[in-house]
């Protein structure tokens, strides 16, 4: 059997078997980085595994916890935010988009709106740019505070996002990088998030979209409900100071290997 009739169904052979069976083959272990590369769950002691089951509980007890207390006290802010969108620019306050989330399952996200409406009617979906004319007064102050992410709470009461996760992205972006990096759907073995492992690290917006995924990819594999605590405290840190220089310890020690990228469609990829 090749590597393209290995069946979606089939579980990968690392961490995220506990987490979520393989997307297809390209989360074979041929197509894993050398850094994500560990050996099959079913070796582990029972104990591992059992913690890693109660870990992926808390994690949800986590979200809904959080999301609640995050809904209730941001209330305030969120009426102001909303009022401050409709007398400035009239219009929606709320802005849905289509993301793909956990074993590529897609959901509306909502985001408070910082683009005039209509934004993409003339260029199609792309990304937003750091000074993007497309934003509002009150969307560009949004965006540079991330305050437009909070609505995302509701998502994640919903079950749909965590509060930790690799970033969900749209359908159209996820099938050209899926192209170009054959382990990109691994992302999607675990729950997207409102913050992730290669955000804390300062690859998020227009950044390197290989560097991304390493950290997503080292996320995927090393997951664990401790992992998740550290990456909401480094968040503040990140939100509040800007920081984004850790121990190198936790990071990725190797790049993707060139086996791991499409050749031919790199050079079409953001980075």
């Amino acid at each position: 059997m090749t590597e393209a009739q290995v069946s979606a169904s089939q579980p990968c052979t690392n961490a995220t078997t506990v987490m979520r069976p393989c997307l297809g083959s390209a989360c074979s272990e041929l197509d894993r980085p050398a850094t994500a590369r560990i050996s099959s769950p079913d070796g582990w002691p029972g104990f591992k595994r059992a913690s890693m089951s109660w870990g992926r509980a808390l994690k949800r007890g986590m979200d809904v916890l959080g999301s609640l207390v995050g809904l209730v006290l941001l209330a305030p802010l969120f009426a102001l935010v909303a009022l401050a969108i409709r007398v400035t620019s009239g219009g929606p306050v709320l802005f849905l988009q289509e993301r793909v989330g956990e074993g590529e399952k897609r959901f509306w996200m909502y985001k408070f709106r910082s683009m005039k409406r209509d934004a993409e009617r003339a260029t199609g979906p792309i990304w937003a740019s750091a000074e993007d004319a497309r934003c509002t007064t009150v969307g560009a102050w949004l965006r540079r505070y991330n305050l437009d992410e909070l609505p995302q709470l509701i998502n994640v009461l919903a079950g749909e996002m965590s509060l930790v996760g690799p970033r969900p992205e749209r359908p159209v972006f996820v099938e050209q990088f899926a192209q170009a990096y054959p382990a990109y759907r691994c992302r999607h073995s675990v729950p997207v998030g409102m913050t992730g492992w290669a955000q804390v690290h300062g690859w998020r917006g227009r950044t390197s979209l290989q560097k991304r995924l390493e950290f997503d990819l080292d996320y995927v594999d090393r997951w664990t409900f401790a992992l998740d605590l550290v990456v909401l405290a480094r968040t503040v840190q990140h939100v509040l100071f800007g920081k984004t220089t850790w121990s190198s310890r936790e990071r990725p020690t190797q790049a993707l290997q060139p086996s791991e990228i499409a050749p031919a469609l790199t050079s079409g990829v953001a980075n």
